[in-house]
């Protein structure tokens, strides 16, 4: 189960490194537009980058598109991908940095984030905590609560988000007796100012992409929201980089009031925006922007994690034209807006148009085999003795 990588962090001006370096100063595209940030942004280099651009010729085709592209973050991490190990790459910097011994976060039982969280957190050696809550049985559930499992985490399951606030500190407390630090907390979702970096470089990563001719420049980039790093960091990093692409972020729960995401959202990308222009001389505004990006609240079905047939029958059709699964909590709620879109506005079909896969879809069964579900905490068991909902994605 001992993985082992090689890491490099930068932490007050010095190069620290774990295992062997592998990473030079200015690696990341971020530090290399921005090189005032090396030796004050923490960073640990976790994911695979960049990750592929894939033109989806057999999707577009039956739409009637011709420049459908995705780009491919569900393969940011040979051991657990997804959007999340971006932000964490800057959240398990920090971590380091300050000399954590473990990391706690937040999430829903089956949290993808949740589970990147355990699963680098093991490849870098921290202890791992996650204080979960329930939600409606999928299939990802039952394989990241596996492989949480797997790699080490203590799984804390709370019947609701008040008992979890409560004991949280608690938890934290006798950590720290243990251990000598307390837990370095994420929030849900990795959404902080510290964790949006991630896709602050993204959308560099991405500028390089279209320089190099792998895509046109994009017109419109579809997104899952649901915590904001992921949304915020490249509403922050598109306007830093230059790109003029329109981003439709897809609220996936209809428990997200429209106007509270929106505060949530604009408060994230001013918070970064501020962050970053205070370590870098004549940053560019990049301050929220409503023409900019548009929330889309009609995919959310009618509730966190629950599937629906409208949702199913998108991912299918992405499966059965170009074998890429999508998960139907997240990015088959995104995929579904767009698949709406196109039908409902056929000028968009003329677009340059990138969906961004924030899923990770791994093949996971040679670990999950292995672990009986009944060595989890029992609060989890019924999950795999229950039916899953009629429209499960399967993974």
């Amino acid at each position: 189960m001992t993985t082992r990588i090689k890491v490099a962090w930068f932490c007050g001006g010095i190069l620290l490194a774990s295992a062997q370096l592998c990473l030079t100063l200015g690696a990341l595209p971020l530090f290399n537009v921005y090189p005032e940030l090396q030796g004050k942004i923490a960073w640990v280099r976790l994911a695979d980058l960049p990750t592929p651009i894939k033109k989806l010729d057999n999707l577009g085709h039956v739409l009637g598109v011709n420049n459908l592209y995705l780009k491919q973050d569900n393969l940011t991490n040979s051991l657990f991908g997804g959007n999340k190990v971006r932000l964490l790459e800057f959240l398990f910097g920090e971590a380091l940095q300050g000399g954590y011994a473990g990391v706690a976060t937040d999430g829903c039982y089956g949290t993808n984030h949740g589970c990147a969280t355990a699963v680098h957190a093991h490849q870098l050696g921290l202890k791992c905590h996650l204080f979960l809550t329930p939600q409606p049985a999928t299939s990802y559930l039952r394989r990241n609560l596996k492989l949480d499992y797997y790699y080490g985490a203590e799984l804390h399951p709370f019947a609701n988000t008040e008992e979890r606030e409560t004991q949280k500190p608690i938890i934290n407390q006798a950590f720290k007796a243990a251990c000598g630090t307390d837990l370095y907390l994420i929030p849900e979702g990795g959404a902080t100012v510290i964790g949006a970096l991630g896709f602050v470089n993204a959308a560099f990563e991405l500028r390089e992409q279209v320089q190099r001719g792998i895509m046109p420049m994009p017109n419109i980039i579809y997104v899952t929201l649901s915590s904001c790093g992921t949304a915020a960091g490249l509403c922050v990093g598109c306007k830093a980089a230059g790109l003029p692409c329109k981003i439709i972020a897809v609220i996936i729960e209809p428990e997200q009031e429209t106007g509270e995401c929106l505060r949530n959202l604009s408060s994230l990308v001013n918070k970064l925006d501020a962050f970053l222009a205070s370590h870098i001389p004549n940053f560019p505004s990049c301050a929220y922007d409503d023409q900019q990006v548009t929330i889309e609240y009609a995919f959310t079905g009618t509730g966190y994690a629950k599937t629906n047939a409208q949702t199913q029958a998108a991912i299918k059709l992405l499966e059965s034209t170009e074998q890429i699964k999508l998960d139907g909590t997240y990015a088959g709620k995104t995929l579904r807006a767009l698949l709406a879109h196109l039908q409902a506005n056929p000028e968009l079909k003329n677009k340059t148009i990138l969906f961004w896969d924030t899923f990770c879809n791994g093949e996971f069964t040679k670990i999950t085999s292995m672990i009986d579900y009944k060595l989890l905490p029992e609060a989890f068991h019924a999950y795999f003795e229950s039916p899953l909902q009629p429209h499960d994605a399967g993974v």
